[in-house]
């Protein structure tokens, strides 16, 4: 698939269909993904597969954690979710920072790991499998965090859910807004009228 192509039809897939997916495949996946952008070569990514039963385990954990403080009522049902779970989640999380205390460094790796995601997500859209990548409070819940063993400074970046697309599953829509553009030269930094 041409990466033009990949790139444009890509979605994020909400239902999954029972198939499997190999585990030789998802290595595969893996190592495509980590050939990307990182400054200073810290290659500050770190990867924690989970089948259904280990992800319904991490969702209920973090369920009740955000129940314990408020965040969800007492009474909340998660239960028609938890039915639809992917046959995978691929957890990408990010290493404490090769020098500590240092912003700039810590956002570096946190950019190199959001790239290694899509560069999965991509090569996944090119072998047929669906993914979405999720955040929100899973991405920010120590439940989550005791339940991956993550090293203390570690942050999440986000849970793929991986599997083959539901059969019969539309398609969403991918228009996009005409993006913000700037062109600058030296002459349009000397006049802001001026163009290229």
């Amino acid at each position: 698939m041409d990466v033009r192509e990949a790139i444009r039809e890509r979605r994020s897939l909400l239902l999954f269909d029972e198939q499997p997916v190999s585990q030789a495949l998802l290595d595969e996946l893996i190592q495509l993904s980590v050939w990307a952008p990182n400054h200073r070569l810290t290659e500050p990514w770190r990867f924690h597969v989970l089948d259904r039963a280990a992800l319904r385990e991490l969702f209920q954990a973090v369920l009740a954690e955000m129940v314990e403080k408020g965040v969800l009522p007492p009474d909340h049902d998660e239960s028609e979710h938890m039915n639809q779970l992917p046959p995978f989640g691929v957890v990408i999380s990010q290493a404490p920072p090769s020098i500590a205390d240092n912003p700039l460094v810590e956002m570096e790796d946190y950019a190199a790991c959001c790239c290694v995601a899509q560069n999965f997500m991509l090569a996944a859209h090119a072998e047929g499998i669906g993914t979405m990548w999720l955040t929100g409070p899973m991405a920010m819940a120590s439940a989550a965090a005791e339940r991956l063993d993550l090293e203390e400074g570690s942050k999440i970046v986000g849970l793929i859910a991986v599997g083959y697309p539901r059969e019969g599953m539309r398609k969403r829509s991918g228009l996009r807004k005409e993006p913000s553009v700037t062109w600058l030269t030296a002459a349009s930094a000397a006049d802001p009228a001026a163009s290229p």
